[in-house]
């Protein structure tokens, strides 16, 4: 996640520039800045941010559940007891918000919560959020019952991936295992967060979406609006499959909120993450990490690829390109923005899908050149023929971290002065 609330302003009508006008990349950066340039990495089966120090991506730093949970996650070193790293956002004043997951192996669910901490050795909580204060209204609008039934995952936060600090102090969570989100006020003593609204399946336009791992606040023509990235839909029989939709939201009345448009109109993007609006070399773009867009049968070098799409505010945005790596190519990507200092693609790739698996892909950040794009006629939309999708190749400009990673979420440039002299963890 990037480490700033991002509130994008736009009229209705206006765009991020004419990508019928092709882009070219960048020419590659092959002198120092690499080498000093930092990072920070949510490496989710150690249950770790990770900070590089600037010294050719060495790790120099590091938060830890294993000290912030240190009953629940000491030696959280397999999946027995897993204490998972999603998300991370670094505040103005230096605390970091950490969303997380402690799996509780006699449970078939995975807890989730939400801490603001000071980035010391262990870490100094300002407030933790590990239980949910829902309203009677709101049980009956979810239509669960806490009070008779609070092992419900729906009376809890499950498996939740990441969230934001808005304006109004409220944080903005996506409840991932839940399929909602929701907009939450943190405790001042205690360890409950009052849940004051929610956006979930009751809603009778969220549509067959599930499992959101990714939403941005954004504000177009004066209105707040969410962008909100889902892995997966629901098919007639309850069947889940990994074809997912990113969707904006109309949020300027909480109580109300309003489906705007579903990204692609039809079809679905495979196990889809962590889309985002940036402003690109290409015009303001929705990027997103197409975890396994570029799926070859017997190719094991297509897997995943980024996905380009014009944003054109509220109307739907127009599809441009997904983009591809040479051989070893792209593993399960994660994420993907924009790094304007570096003028450079930064994306997560975890390799492999899940963390038990062994799929001989390595965990990477890497930064990537800018690709050409242009206009094209086809919606993106993920096909095992792929007929719906163009593909770019790419560029690699540098490997940000000098060693294979566990499962890597997300990560973000760092600015000067931000997480330093942090120290490992015991």
């Amino acid at each position: 996640m990037t480490k700033f609330l991002l509130l994008l302003s736009l009229s209705c009508s206006e765009k991020g520039g004419d990508s019928a006008n092709p882009t070219g990349p960048n020419p590659p950066n092959n002198g120092a800045e690499e080498a000093t340039r930092r990072i920070s990495v949510a490496e989710t089966s150690s249950g770790k941010l990770l900070i590089t120090d600037g010294t050719g991506g060495n790790v120099g730093g590091e938060i830890c559940l294993s000290e912030l949970h240190p009953e629940h996650c000491s030696g959280n070193t397999s999946l027995e007891n897993p204490c998972l790293m999603f998300g991370t956002d670094i505040q103005e004043n230096g605390h970091v918000l950490l969303t997380y997951a402690l799996r509780d192996p006699s449970t078939p669910v995975a807890p989730g919560a939400i801490s603001m901490v000071s980035p010391t050795h262990p870490p100094t909580v300002e407030w933790t959020i590990h239980a949910l204060d829902l309203s009677p209204d709101i049980q009956v609008q979810e239509q669960i019952d806490c009070t008779n039934d609070p092992a419900t995952p729906s009376c809890h936060l499950y498996g939740a991936h990441n969230a934001w600090v808005l304006e109004d102090e409220t944080v903005l969570v996506a409840d991932t295992s839940n399929s909602r989100i929701l907009w939450l006020t943190p405790p001042s003593s205690g360890e409950t967060g009052v849940v004051n609204h929610v956006l979930s399946t009751s809603h009778p336009q969220w549509g067959k979406e599930r499992y959101p791992n990714q939403v941005q606040p954004l504000t177009i023509g004066g209105e707040e609006h969410l962008l909100v990235t889902f892995k997966a839909q629901v098919l007639p029989g309850n069947e889940l499959i990994d074809e997912g939709r990113i969707v904006l939201w109309n949020v300027s009345d909480r109580e109300t909120p309003t489906r705007v448009w579903a990204f692609p109109e039809e079809g679905g993007l495979a196990a889809v993450h962590q889309g985002w609006i940036e402003d690109t070399p290409a015009g303001m773009l929705m990027l997103y990490a197409h975890s396994a867009g570029a799926v070859v049968e017997d190719d094991p070098h297509r897997y995943g690829s980024i996905g380009f799409a014009q944003f054109n505010g509220i109307e739907p945005p127009t599809y441009l390109a997904d983009g591809v790596l040479p051989e070893p190519g792209l593993g399960f990507t994660r994420e993907v923005e924009w790094d304007e200092d570096n003028e450079a693609l930064l994306v997560v790739d975890s390799g492999c899908e899940n963390s038990q698996d062994d799929c001989g892909r390595s965990g990477r950040v890497l930064l990537i050149e800018f690709p050409e794009l242009s206009s094209s006629e086809k919606t993106g939309a993920f096909t095992a023929g792929h007929e719906h999708q163009t593909f770019v190749d790419m560029q690699v400009r540098n490997n940000l971290i000098g060693r294979s990673l566990r499962f890597p979420f997300e990560a973000d440039p760092l600015a000067e002065g931000e997480l330093v002299n942090i120290g490992l963890c015991d």
